[in-house]
């Protein structure tokens, strides 16, 4: 069976991938994501101003360029948390902008329990996604939770394909997967994509784990 590419996955099935194209479509403002980051930050200051906030939605466009506002993020995202609960909107932020932690709020533990993601068949959702979400968050505590996700997903996906031709989300999931594991893994986690890249039959799964895998080579390299 004929693998799509990323991009064709993208246009074809609305998988996650296809957030960060969306949020160029959906997340337009003069001042780009200062605008944003103004809502939550107004929001944080009077609740009445949420509205307005997911109206323009805010609290997603944010998680694409996080890391530059990760401090008022922080800021505005504890004072939310503190004052309203867990909500998943700052939840998401604070682990974009690369926060673990707010104060008494796990962060990094809140993403991991309570944002699903189904390898073999993913909602078309906008915003990044968990493995993304976590990566962001610790890099450490996400390297474990993207390798067990996707060594347990390995034989429900091989079942799946046996009685159904289309493994769009399997294939899009696995190359976003090695991307993360290029960003944030180690000499431990070479093997791991060198095996995944002999055993699939995705050829662009396989470029994406040989891309992940040069891409570590070249971090670890460094003095």
């Amino acid at each position: 069976m004929r693998r799509m590419p990323l991009a064709a996955i993208v246009v074809l099935a609305g998988v996650t991938a296809a957030r960060p194209a969306a949020a160029g479509m959906l997340c337009t403002s003069d001042d780009g994501t200062k605008h944003f980051v103004a809502l939550i930050e107004a929001a944080a200051k009077d609740k009445a101003a949420l509205d307005a906030a997911r109206a323009e939605l805010a609290f997603t466009c944010v998680e694409f360029d996080a890391k530059p506002f990760a401090k008022r993020l922080a800021a505005a995202c504890q004072t939310i948390l503190d004052r309203d609960g867990d909500t998943a909107e700052c939840m998401r932020d604070a682990a974009a902008a690369g926060s673990a932690t707010l104060g008494q709020h796990d962060v990094f533990g809140w993403i991991r329990d309570h944002v699903s993601e189904n390898p073999i068949d993913e909602d078309p959702l906008f915003g990044l996604g968990k493995l993304e979400l976590l990566a962001a968050a610790d890099p450490a505590r996400a390297l474990p939770v993207v390798l067990d996700t996707w060594r347990a997903a390995i034989p429900r996906a091989a079942a799946r394909e046996q009685h159904h031709g289309e493994m769009a989300s399997w294939s899009a999931w696995r190359q976003r997967a090695a991307k993360v594991l290029g960003d944030i893994g180690g000499k431990d986690e070479i093997g791991f994509l060198t095996e995944q890249a002999k055993a699939t039959r995705d050829a662009y799964v396989a470029q994406a784990c040989r891309d992940a895998i040069a891409a570590i080579g070249k971090r670890v390299a460094k003095p």
